[in-house]
């Protein structure tokens, strides 16, 4: 048997650990905005990057911590915290004086959670790239973690509502991907698509192509997104006692988007008559089999999860065509991937 204060010990390593591969997530985003803007604006991508991370960590330790996790039962529901402000009621100090009390690992969650904050911010900011000054990317990424996402984060993780009603999401394909999904779309339809991106009218549309910065800066983004996908996912588990579950995610997480590249490869070369492969469609594919296999991936045995990952494929495919030819510029497909792939991921729950 463990001791208590030998498995907080391992408890917040863990936390550390996957935290900080769940942080990974920002850098390849980053990367890829980089990759997929033109050239004369790679340089605003980055700094924007770290201006979000700078305002979403303040947001998220003044408010966010607070509306996703301070509340006391029946209140939850109400969307009205009860502490926590500014990480107030969380004391490190109490680890020496009171072993029992484990409170330490209060802070190595919240790490945690901040981290899946940031993504929120990341996968918004991708869609609204080379239309939107750097300092709105400040008040987006302060809003989403301060307010946005944690409301939708108490309602189904905290005691709220969804999770009364039994609405599954392990790892935030609902919580994350979906909302932030969602966000990007009403975005991007708001300030309108890049000047030259379209001609013709709707459902009638060609889509004109930019010269990018650098196709291989958008393979490395999502090289580094898929190893921090594999700290997300397994974020949510207990080191000590869910050992088997980490197993499981971390197997199911390679094998949906391994199958979901390999669709998008045979419907590319189907729309194309078996003429192209595109780069790009590849890149994303692997991002929407991670997304897809988000919220199902400590439910699931391997075999589902292909199946998850190889419908997230079509998903992905088809509603990237649809919302060019409704004239929705989102440079970065964050609305395919993580709005209708996380959809689908939470429909794969209950099937």
């Amino acid at each position: 048997m463990i001791s208590g204060y030998l498995e907080n010990v391992f408890t917040v390593t863990w936390l550390f650990i996957t935290g900080c591969f769940t942080v990974l997530h920002l850098l390849g985003y980053g990367v890829i905005e980089a990759g997929l803007v033109r050239r004369k604006n790679s340089k605003s991508v980055m700094v924007k990057t770290l201006f979000g991370l700078a305002a979403s960590g303040l947001s998220f330790w003044l408010f966010g911590y607070s509306f996703a996790y301070g509340c006391d039962g029946a209140a939850c529901d109400a969307f009205v915290p009860h502490g926590y402000w500014a990480l107030n009621g969380l004391s490190l100090s109490d680890l020496s004086m009171h072993p029992e009390k484990l409170t330490v690992i209060g802070y190595a969650a919240f790490f945690c959670r901040l981290a899946v904050a940031n993504i929120c911010f990341g996968i918004v900011s991708g869609a609204l790239t080379e239309r939107t000054k750097p300092q709105c990317y400040v008040i987006i990424a302060f809003v989403i973690s301060g307010f946005i996402f944690p409301i939708v984060v108490r309602s189904m993780w905290g005691g709220g509502m969804l999770q009364g009603l039994g609405v599954l999401d392990f790892a935030g394909g609902g919580t994350v991907h979906m909302l932030a999904g969602c966000a990007a779309m009403v975005g991007t339809i708001i300030i309108g698509p890049r000047k030259g991106r379209f001609t013709g009218k709707i459902f009638k549309v060609q889509t004109n192509r930019f010269e990018l910065q650098s196709p291989a800066f958008n393979a490395l983004g999502v090289m580094i997104l898929w190893t921090g996908w594999y700290g997300l996912n397994a974020n949510h588990c207990d080191l000590v006692h869910q050992t088997k579950a980490i197993n499981l995610i971390l197997i199911n997480t390679t094998l949906a988007p391994s199958i979901s590249v390999l669709v998008t490869i045979f419907l590319d070369l189907w729309a194309s008559k078996m003429k192209n492969i595109s780069a790009e469609h590849v890149m994303s594919a692997i991002r929407v089999g991670l997304t897809s296999i988000s919220a199902p991936c400590a439910f699931v045995e391997p075999p589902f999860a292909i199946l998850i990952g190889a419908v997230g494929a079509f998903v992905y495919f088809f509603t990237s065509r649809m919302i060019k030819q409704l004239k929705i510029d989102d440079p970065v497909d964050a609305s395919p991937v993580h709005f209708f792939g996380g959809m689908w991921g939470m429909i794969a729950v209950g099937l």
